[in-house]
């Protein structure tokens, strides 16, 4: 099986070679690296020398043959740019003929580049992969690397109004008691096997996650499931 990295590449290959050197360069990984050559000469130049950079590098670490570096047009719209960033991904997948039945996971460092590029390869990503059914992870770094933060496609996903009530009600519940057994979630509403129904739902859409201690179940929210209850809180707050 294969893991597939992909960089947005802007003037600085230290965005690109910081996170890949970091991840390890197994003989499972390809990268792909998409630029863009827009601007006056000096701009294209930088780019043109942070490739070079990064393929003196590759060279020396004995994976060159597994990086590919493709160029993106920008488009007359956003989706003719979402569209040639796709197309560039699934270029450099037929090149290195990769099926998409080989493909582990999908790692995107959205680290340089133009904004609207890395805009677009989010885009770009999720549409392409989800449809492909790749799970793809997606990682934002600040600048100096100090700040290294991962996320997945179902944050992208997440429509606070979609949960129901009755499912609010426990994940809010969960929340504030931070890990609770099913007993501690019953009240005089709801009995335990309804309770128990409710937490699957909760536990299938990945906001709550629940593990064994004894004879009893612990169940505790997921950082998305706290994130909801956050974020409905705040929305609740404002008249």
């Amino acid at each position: 099986m294969k893991q597939i990295y992909i960089f947005t590449l802007g003037f600085t290959p230290e965005f690109v070679l910081k996170p890949l050197f970091e991840a390890g360069v197994s003989e499972d990984v390809y990268i792909i690296i998409l630029y863009t050559l827009v601007g006056d000469e000096y701009s294209k130049k930088r780019v043109r020398d942070a490739i070079s950079y990064i393929e003196k590098l590759s060279r020396e670490g004995g994976f060159i043959d597994r990086v590919f570096f493709q160029q993106v047009s920008l488009g007359n719209t956003f989706y003719d740019l979402v569209y040639e960033v796709a197309l560039a991904l699934t270029k450099m997948l037929r090149d290195a003929e990769i099926r998409r039945g080989d493909i582990e996971g999908v790692d995107v460092w959205l680290t340089g580049g133009m904004r609207i590029m890395v805009t677009a390869t989010l885009v770009a990503c999720k549409m392409l992969f989800e449809y492909m059914k790749i799970p793809v992870t997606f990682h934002v770094w600040s600048e100096d690397g100090t700040y290294k933060y991962t996320f997945d496609l179902q944050l992208l996903d997440t429509n606070l109004r979609e949960v129901s009530k009755a499912r609010m009600e426990i994940l809010k519940k969960i929340v504030s008691l931070g890990k609770c057994t099913y007993e501690e979630l019953v009240n005089t509403k709801r009995k335990e096997s309804t309770i128990r129904k409710l937490v699957e739902f909760l536990r299938k859409d990945n906001l709550v996650y629940c593990k064994r201690s004894g004879k009893r179940t612990i169940c505790k929210a997921t950082e998305l499931g706290t994130l909801i209850i956050k974020l409905m809180e705040l929305a609740e707050a404002i008249p």
